[in-house]
């Protein structure tokens, strides 16, 4: 079977209606251009393309790939559109929420993508990741821990995003192009040893694959058994405890039902309400194991908790967990240990905020354990809080036998009126 024809299989199965309309995420890749000059052969739909850039290459680079994808779609009759992030948005998005390159990237892109789906009117977003992808992607999340909500992989559709190449390998993929006489691009920074999805490509996969011949059959397999149990798991998990949300973002469980409920079903329940509240700004691949663990036997004592953004407490007989949102005046900034390797600095609101990390210097600071990571500042008029994953952090003074102890240590300056130091709480 050809790929136009497993393409059209692919939609039939996921019953996607005839003469549906498309976006593509085109960056002019092998990938992605494959997956443009095979969808302009598909009967029937309505395609359009875009390239979202964060201005992260150089000029030049971005230039080159732009040319590339208008003269593609210009070939085929595709209305194509270039999109380019505000400039300092990835920046000021790792500032505010303490993400890393790629992630602050991938999800700027998305987001532009998908307002521009949106504004076309088009019915779903195509994106041209391949087998390869979910490969690197599972093997990530192995080495990461992961439990079977990451193992699963990349799902081939999730809303209106669909993948339709995510069985076919990038080399089979070029291989076609070249067949065909088709020019891509290929993205400079995919030779950067800076970002680890790079590193994994070129060191360490080429190892697996020498020791472990055959390795990637298994991961696809790990990948569909993983999907299965996590279904498994997410129906057990709606029977066992079932959360009752309300229009504010408040959810309530029955204590009695998580009592009853086995360790591991008790930890899906937070991981999925944690998750629910996108506003809290926390991808899940940052509410690490330990953090859902410590928050279990946290309620497990009946103890109440605060952190990623949520409050969880007890009233009666039944959990509450809700958002805490900063209110008007408020400022929040999330610090991961990772990013305060030396003084870190940003501007909130009307603040000019300045935060590091040392052992005890003699000051007064905020006494963080390994534990307690990643932080969350607030910031309201004159006030800071600090919040760890273990709850709220006081402002100390170090003692005699602190010494090497880790302390946080912020200095705020409000603008508008030019004192500056540490607020009181």
């Amino acid at each position: 079977m050809d790929y136009i024809h497993k393409i059209i299989r692919i939609l039939n199965d996921l019953g996607i209606p005839p003469h549906s309309s498309f976006l593509l995420a085109l960056s002019g890749g092998g990938d992605s251009t494959a997956l443009l000059c095979l969808m302009a052969q598909v009967p029937g739909v309505v395609l359009y393309a875009a390239r979202a850039s964060h201005g992260l290459r150089s000029s030049g680079e971005e230039d080159a790939e732009r040319r590339l994808c208008r003269e593609l779609c210009r070939e085929r009759n595709i209305p194509y559109t270039d999109l380019v992030l505000p400039p300092g948005r990835i920046r000021r998005l790792r500032e505010e929420q303490g993400r890393g390159m790629e992630q602050a990237a991938r999800q700027e892109r998305y987001a532009l993508l998908e307002e521009h789906r949106r504004r076309l009117g088009a019915d779903y977003l195509l994106l041209g990741h391949s087998a390869n992808d979910q490969l690197e992607t599972v093997l990530m999340r192995i080495l990461s821990g992961s439990g079977p909500e990451g193992l699963k992989g990349i799902p081939l559709r999730r809303d209106a995003i669909i993948r339709p190449l995510l069985g076919e390998t990038r080399e089979g993929l070029r291989h076609w192009l070249r067949e065909n006489g088709i020019r891509w691009a290929e993205d400079s920074s995919n030779a950067s040893k800076e970002f680890r999805r790079n590193r994994l490509r070129t060191e360490l996969i080429p190892l697996i694959a020498d020791i472990f011949p055959g390795w990637e059959s298994a991961l696809f397999t790990l990948a569909e058994r993983s999907r299965e149990v996590q279904a498994a798991l997410e129906a057990a998990c709606l029977e066992a405890v079932p959360i009752v949300w309300n229009k504010n973002g408040e959810g309530r469980w029955p204590l009695k039902a998580w009592q009853a409920a086995p360790d591991y079903l008790r930890s899906m329940v937070l991981w999925k309400a944690l998750n629910r509240l996108a506003f809290s700004n926390e991808p899940d691949r940052r509410i690490a194991w330990h953090t859902v663990k410590a928050i279990r036997h946290a309620l497990d004592k009946g103890e109440k908790w605060l952190g990623y953004g949520v409050e969880i407490i007890r009233s009666g007989d039944e959990w509450t967990i809700r958002p805490v949102r900063p209110e008007t005046g408020q400022a929040r900034l999330v610090l991961y240990r990772e990013y305060l390797s030396g003084s870190f600095k940003t501007k909130l609101g009307p603040w000019s905020v300045e935060v590091s990390r040392a052992a005890a210097l003699g000051q007064w600071g905020y006494p963080a354990g390994a534990e307690d990571w990643p932080l969350i500042l607030f910031i309201q008029e004159k006030k800071v809080q600090l919040c760890g994953c273990r709850g709220k952090i006081g402002l100390s003074a170090p003692k005699n036998d602190d010494e090497g102890r880790e302390f946080v240590y912020i200095d705020i300056k409000d603008e508008n009126d030019g004192n500056e130091g540490h607020y009181a709480e």
